[in-house]
């Protein structure tokens, strides 16, 4: 009697092994293909719409001030494999977002895994779309990036614009400098002080206007710290809407220009000085307009 239920039990076993086998080829081998065509639709997607990019602040008295984040904005956008009827789906999409229908065919079948056809949709447009209950086109809430302070800082926070797979990714300034640690969901804190900040750009533009200059720059630092409390460029630029400035504009002079240093190492002079002690704080200099060099 062991015996026979012994050989039920292997029996069993066996068979449940050969089940779970006989679903993995299915899976694997027989399906790949599809579930592999579905998991590269999906995950792309998930990225676009749930990766939510962490936030930047400034300081304004003791109090962190975003200057980057994040709105929840509709975007109109297709997955192309979910489309059953392309001919149905032209012609009832095209007069809805306002595009060509011969263009829209070629966007819904370039074989991309999905495609935005409307960033910025009026009530209007995502009305007809709804209403017209296309599979595979289709409204949803995307986090769009806003910059509320617009211009202020804008050399040093950069902005976002679409990469790849139409992610968004970091151009410039701060938001290039960190993009995989804001891409994970984390938040930078600066030390920029929004009123240093915003007093020393108005006065920038301020200066510039009154002596006819191209661009000027300006950077306040704590010196017992190092802590950078402003950094200011003119010609700057608007954040929110960065595609109407000239590309040349989105460079950070006080970072990236090439010039010729001048005055600014009479300070490292000095210090030298101090430092050797050549000089003290106390030592006095008769400068009389004039260097003699021996021939």
């Amino acid at each position: 009697m062991s015996r026979f239920r012994f050989f039920i039990l292997i029996v069993a076993i066996l068979g449940a092994y050969g089940t779970l086998f006989l679903n993995l080829y299915q899976l694997q081998i027989e399906k790949g293909e599809y579930y592999q065509a579905k998991a590269k639709s999906q995950n792309p997607l998930a990225a676009l719409f749930e990766n939510h990019r962490g936030n930047i602040f400034i300081q304004d008295r003791g109090k962190s001030v975003p200057v980057a984040l994040n709105k929840e904005a509709p975007v109109i956008f297709a997955v192309p494999r979910e489309i059953e009827d392309i001919d149905s789906a032209v012609e009832n999409a095209a007069p809805a977002l306002n595009i060509e229908p011969e263009e829209l065919r070629k966007i819904l079948t370039s074989g991309a895994v999905y495609k935005s056809l409307n960033k910025e949709p009026t009530e209007e447009q995502i009305k007809k779309i709804k209403e017209a209950g296309i599979k595979g086109i289709s409204v949803l809430e995307q986090d769009k990036r806003h910059y509320p302070l617009n211009n202020l800082a804008s050399h040093v926070v950069g902005f976002v614009a679409p990469g790849e797979d139409e992610l968004t990714v970091g151009r410039y300034g701060l938001e290039n400098y960190y993009d995989e640690h804001l891409n994970t969901g984390k938040n930078l804190n600066l030390t920029i002080d929004r009123n240093l900040q915003a007093e020393s750009e108005r006065m920038l533009k301020d200066l510039t206007q009154k002596h006819g200059a191209s661009g000027g720059t300006i950077i306040i630092q704590e010196p017992k710290t190092g802590k950078i409390l402003a950094l200011a460029n003119t010609p700057d630029f608007g954040l929110n809407n960065y595609s109407s400035a000239k590309i040349e504009n989105f460079s950070n002079p006080a970072a990236q220009a090439v010039y010729e240093p001048g005055s600014i190492f009479k300070i490292i002079t000095m210090a030298a000085g101090i430092d050797s002690g050549a000089i003290t704080p106390q030592t006095s200099f008769y400068d009389t307009g004039q260097l003699t060099f021996k021939d």
